[in-house]
């Protein structure tokens, strides 16, 4: 999925980590560390393109 992600638009993130982080929400039990990298992750990317919910 982050793969899919990434090849969708490769232009949000420098890092395919986040793409992982991003693919993995509600798929795995996060941390609250990583819970809060998404939270993170997921602003900039609505940064990036403000059609993002």
């Amino acid at each position: 999925m982050a793969t899919v992600l990434k090849n969708y638009d490769s232009s949000i993130f420098s890092n395919f980590d986040d793409y992982k982080i991003l693919a993995s929400y509600a798929v795995f039990d996060l941390t609250d560390s990583q819970k809060q990298y998404l939270i993170n992750v997921k602003n900039k990317a609505r940064q990036n393109d403000n059609t993002c919910n």
